[in-house]
């Protein structure tokens, strides 16, 4: 997914009464070539820019850190009705398996738009668009990774070669790339030269070619705002996370008068172990981004595979 990272990241956000922890910085990538930062994170005040545990200062560390998106709810699971803004953001990483990177993609949507309150797509996030590598200063736009380069830099902290490495991990001009609408000259989004460089990889990721593919994550897209608007219980439904200490399972519950959903997806590159709960034996499966069929006792999810399940208990009439 391709949401810009706020300028820190927030070790710990408070919402009302719930603390979600971003208790490590976990591997899950949401597209190709990225990863998640902020997890899922609520638009809040901004958190001292410089981490207090090391001598470097925060986000520009350089260190692998990559936000936690398994929150940890504590207090009154129903505050997170309070909570009014959802969104993903992501960081930088290494190319991987297109396949791969398209289901990462599905994943993060699908946990988020199965969330209450309202979730928000940052331009591209809806093609699986990932984030750039900028090997030159020049190419950098941002006045904040400018003025961290410089300060960094002259001050003797780090090298211009460590820092330029921190601001292809850190930097927020990362997500900030042109709209790929086409695999035209500057993928389709102007005739001249736009405010920065588009993406190289915009031939192979762009709207036209979504648009044609059935099974693109566009079209996932489509399918999950399309559940979200049938099923009110998607929108309004009591909260209920699990697995809060896997580090490896993200899953909750919604509830709303006779109807119950599940989400489960495994934000890791390995496989995990989960127990479908016994009330969802037989349940429907909405969604999933693998195309599994069997839900019933332990299952081993692969990795980032996800799957909503539904049912609505019959009440009979007396």
């Amino acid at each position: 997914m391709r949401r810009e990272c706020t300028k820190a990241l927030l070790n710990t956000l408070f919402i009302s009464d719930i603390c979600i922890n971003l208790m490590k910085y976990s591997q899950f990538t949401a597209v190709s070539g990225r990863n998640v930062k902020s997890g899922l994170s609520h638009q809040t005040e901004q958190a001292d820019r410089f981490q207090r545990n090391s001598f470097t200062a925060g986000i520009w560390s350089g260190d692998d850190q990559q936000c936690e998106v398994f929150p940890k709810c504590h207090g009154d699971r129903n505050n997170l009705f309070r909570i009014e803004q959802w969104v993903t953001s992501n960081g930088t990483n290494p190319p991987i398996d297109p396949a791969l990177a398209a289901r990462r993609a599905r994943a993060a949507a699908l946990v988020m738009l199965g969330l209450p309150g309202t979730a928000f797509v940052y331009q591209g996030e809806e093609l699986g668009m990932t984030n750039i590598y900028f090997d030159k200063l020049e190419d950098y736009r941002d006045i904040e990774s400018i003025n961290y380069f410089e300060e960094f830099t002259e001050s003797g902290l780090m090298t211009p070669e460590h820092m330029m490495k921190c601001l292809m991990l850190r930097s927020r001009d990362n997500a900030r790339t042109p709209m790929q609408w086409d695999d035209s000259k500057q993928a389709g989004f102007t005739e001249g030269e736009p405010w920065i460089k588009v993406n190289p990889n915009y031939k192979k990721i762009n709207a036209a070619q979504q648009l044609e593919d059935p099974d693109s994550v566009f079209h996932y897209y489509q399918k999950l705002i399309r559940l979200r608007k049938e099923k009110d219980i998607i929108v309004y439904g009591e909260f209920e996370p699990l697995y809060r200490e896997d580090d490896q399972i993200f899953a909750y519950t919604r509830k709303q008068d006779q109807e119950k959903l599940l989400t489960v997806c495994n934000f890791s590159d390995k496989n995990a172990e989960v127990e479908v709960p016994e009330e969802f034996k037989g349940a429907e499966c909405l969604i999933t981004n693998l195309g599994r069929k069997e839900f019933d006792g332990k299952i081993i999810l692969n990795p980032y595979e996800a799957f909503v399940l539904y049912y609505k208990h019959q009440v009979t009439e007396k």
